[in-house]
Order: C-alpha cells, then structure tokens, then sequence
C-alpha cells in the first residue's frame, strides 16, 4: 500500500466471500427490480417522463390551463411518446426550461420508452437497471480501495440492501445512474493511478457522463482533484498531468451544456431558491443529517418520532463511526465529505435546507456503506448486525406505495380513491407550488375521463353548469370558502397533509 492509502497489489477479480453473502446481492437485486409498477407515481417522476418523451411543462402550461375541462387522458398525453417528437425535442426542452438537470438520463429514457413503452413501470425499469450496475460499480470502488475480499464481498452485500439506494433505483430519476457513475469514475482513478493504461480512458469516460447526469458531479471531480494534487504532493508528475489532461478532455466535452448552464444561470438560481430561502432551525438541520446518514443502512419510513430516533442515531453513529477505517483513503473520504462541506455546513451557517433532501447526500450514503463493510471485515456478527437491518427495511419499503422518498405526492392514494368513488368528478387545481406536477400525477391514477379544470388565475372563478361532484386540489386558503358562497354549497376538507389538500363542494 502507498502513503496515500492505494493498494499497491490486488488479488485477481473473482466472486469473493461466502455464499450467504451473495445470496444477499441477489435479494438486494430482486427488489431493485420488482414490483416497479407499485408505489406511487408521483411529482418529481412527472417531470422525468414529459421531458423524456420530448414534451415540456410550458407546453402543458399554455395547452391545458385556463382551457376549461380536460380529461385525465389530456393530462396524461403530455407524459406519452409523440411520433412527432424525438431525441433532439429532449434536449431542447432541458435548456430551455430545465438547464441544471443534463440531459443524459432523459436521452436514455427516450430510446427506452422507445423500446419498452412509457408506461410507469418501463420508465423505472431503466432506473432499476442502473441501480444494479450501482452494487456493481461500488463493489469495484471498494475492491480498487482496499484489495480485501472480505471487504470487497461486505460492500457488495451492503450496497445490494441498502434501503436508500434501492429507494433510488426505483425512481424514474437521473439519481441511480449518478451514483452508478460517481462510483465508476471513483474506482477508475484509483485503478489509473496504480496502473495507467485503459483505466484513464474509463475515468474520462465515466467522469463526462456523470457530469452530463447530475451538476452534483462537480463536487465529486472538487475531491478527485484535491486527492490527485495530495498524492502528487502538488508536484507535476506524469500521473498528475496525465490525470490533469484527462479532466481537461472532460471539460472540453461539457462545455456545450456548460454553456447552457451558465447563460441560464438566473434559471438556475430561481428553481433552487427554496434551497437557500427556507430556514429552519441548527437542530433540525442537524437531525435531518442524521436520519438521512441513517437511511444508508436503516430506514424506519418518514419522519421518526419519540422512541424512534434512537435507532435512527445509533445508525448514524455507526456510518460515522466506520469512517474511522477510511482514514488511509482519503479519496473515500473527500468524495463522502463533500455533500456535508457543500451543502450541511452552508445551511448552519447562512441557513437554508440544502442538506435535507438526501438525494444530494448520496456520495456520503455510499461511502458510509463501504465503510461500514470495512469496519465489520472481520466480525460476521457484526456484519450481520448491520446488513440484517438492512434487508428489513428494504423489505418493509418494498410493501409500501408511499415511501417517504416521495413526500409531495403521499397523499395522492387517498386523493385519487375519493375522487374516483364521486360521481361524473370535477376537479379543479391551480399552478400554485406543486400542484401542476401533483395534478399531473393524479391524473395517472383516477379513471381517463376524469374531468380536470385547470385555472390560471381565481379571481371570477364560477363552475361551469351541472359541473357534478367537484373537488378543489390543494387551493389557496381563501377559496373554498369563496367559492362554496358565490354556488350556495359548503366547502368540506377531505384529505390534507403537508404538500396537498383535497376539498368537496357538497
């Protein structure tokens, strides 16, 4: 091993550990890829599936609101493959509208849909299949970090259940394939910079993709390079150069879509605002960390409560814990360090929630995974303590149609079984905050002729004539009432959580 904690010999690749070990890859596997059609469609999914088929909200903006009463199915054509739209439409609409979300996944899930239909569960296959190749990636990263079989086969199994990542790798989003290549280009580093040769070409190569998926990838090349300038001890060796022009290639391969980023950078800003604009409290913060840390290895749903918290913060002292046996690999740890130093340490200090959604904490989960494989090489009790957890909750999220990764839309079940059990529905919605995302990921669960009328602004509202049963989805608080007044009918609260509400005007 050198100073900087490369394995300097590894043994030959070949399936390492016991046989229980991969038995538990392949359950982590199994439900990767079963059931996709199950949970939820939900808010952040809708916008995957009309970008991918080359559509864009503003189309759907200027055709459907403020129109009258559209079906369920009108709803849904903006979310089907158009035989006038191809890959070039994807694009297009990502860099008008959408520019800090690259356009890689979505040109992926265009040729899939193509193939496989659009359905839901088609369009989550492709996700599926990148959160295989994650186990597949990451098991390599830890084979090219330490060169122990034990640790090797722990980290497989680890990062086969671990319930955040499987989590992932059912959402019809970019986040799997991110990881799978964060993961990749992680691995190749460590394999170019102990022998040269072909791994430089897979660095670049994976390192281009995984900026052409995620801007979060920047963070990740932040630490690679920190760890090249360490290794070489700031001096311009053939590997430092070498890596050097690598990434140089790298940027010159962006550049187009860094363009677009920068000339849309105000864009940029205004769909992130939420990130910097809302404050919450330091303990809060602090708590989020550590449930987020904790969905690595455990997941107890949504938020926990009382008794709870404990085995959320044992688990979270655990990942923390185990980075103590990363203290020889620094690339390990700069790349699981980053999302905290980028995102949790700004919110405490300036305020903001950047840190709160864990889908920008992955690099952290992923590592904490690896470590706590490291740390547990050679106790099996131990391992098992952690990866029995593990399968549980994995399993138990696997039975669950609202997990808590898709917070904005948990509450469209009970919405969609109320208005479908109405009769000749009517349902009435605005653009405020998630409602166009929401709305159209209602309409893929009520029936097809469900009536929507979709309004741009309130003021002068009135229902149109024998309207039938009308719901109001999540209204602005002064008009339920307004409206129940100007038609003589009374306003009553149906469902209501954080992120939705639903009313009937009885």
């Amino acid at each position: 091993m050198d100073s900087a904690g490369v394995p300097c010999d590894h043994p030959a690749v070949r399936i390492p550990g016991p046989a229980w070990v991969w038995g538990l890859v392949a359950a982590g596997v199994a439900l990767r890829v079963t059931g996709l059609g199950d949970a939820v469609w939900w808010h952040d999914e809708v916008f995957t599936r009309v970008f991918a088929t080359g559509h864009a909200p503003r189309q759907w903006f200027s055709e459907v609101y403020g129109r009258g009463p559209v079906t369920a199915a009108d709803l849904l054509r903006f979310q089907q493959l158009d035989p006038g739209l191809g890959p070039a439409d994807t694009v297009l609409g990502l860099a008008r509208d959408e520019p800090q979300n690259p356009p890689l996944f979505y040109l992926l899930a265009h040729l899939w849909m193509r193939l496989f239909g659009d359905g839901v569960a088609a369009v989550r296959s492709l996700a599926a299949l990148f959160g295989v190749g994650t186990v597949a990636a990451g098991t390599w990263w830890a084979h090219e970090a330490f060169g122990d079989r034990r640790t090797t086969a722990l980290a497989a199994a680890g990062l086969s259940l671990s319930p955040a990542l499987i989590l992932f790798a059912q959402e019809a989003r970019a986040y799997s394939l991110w990881t799978l290549l964060l993961a990749a280009s992680s691995a190749a580093l460590l394999r170019a910079w102990r022998s040269g040769g072909w791994a430089w070409l897979a660095y670049g190569a994976a390192t281009t993709l995984a900026l052409y998926t995620s801007l979060s990838h920047a963070g990740v090349i932040a630490a690679q390079v920190l760890w090249v300038a360490w290794q070489a001890r700031g001096r311009p060796t053939r590997r430092a150069l070498t890596a050097a022009g690598t990434l140089a290639v790298c940027a010159v391969l962006y550049a187009p879509w860094g363009w677009m980023v920068a000339d849309h950078w105000s864009a940029v800003r205004a769909s992130t605002a939420w990130t910097r604009e809302i404050v919450v409290p330091r303990a809060e913060l602090l708590g989020s960390f550590a449930l987020n840390l904790s969905r690595a290895a455990l997941d107890l749903g949504g938020e926990p409560g009382g008794w709870a918290w404990l085995p959320v913060g044992l688990a979270a002292t655990a990942a923390l814990g185990a980075a103590w046996t990363l203290r020889r690999r620094p690339l390990m740890l700069g790349i699981a360090a980053v999302p905290v130093a980028l995102l949790l340490v700004p919110d405490l200090l300036f305020g903001g929630i950047r840190s709160v959604s864990t889908r920008y904490l992955l690099p952290t989960l992923l590592v904490a995974v690896v470590a706590l494989a490291r740390a547990t090489r050679a106790r099996p009790a131990l391992a098992l303590a952690w990866l029995l957890p593990m399968g549980l909750s994995a399993a138990h999220n696997a039975q669950d149609p609202t997990p808590w990764i898709k917070g904005l839309s948990r509450g469209l079940p009970a919405v969609a079984r109320q208005i479908a059990a109405a009769e000749r529905p009517l349902v009435v919605g605005d653009r405020e905050h998630h409602n166009p995302g929401n709305l159209m990921a209602l309409a893929q669960q009520v029936p097809p002729d469900t009536r929507f009328e979709l309004l741009l602004v309130y003021e002068g509202y009135r229902l149109p004539a024998d309207p039938g049963t009308v719901f109001l989805f999540s209204p602005v608080p002064w008009f339920p009432g307004k409206v129940a007044v100007r038609h003589g009918r009374r306003a009553t609260a149906l469902e209501r959580d954080l992120y939705l509400s639903l009313w009937r005007l009885d």
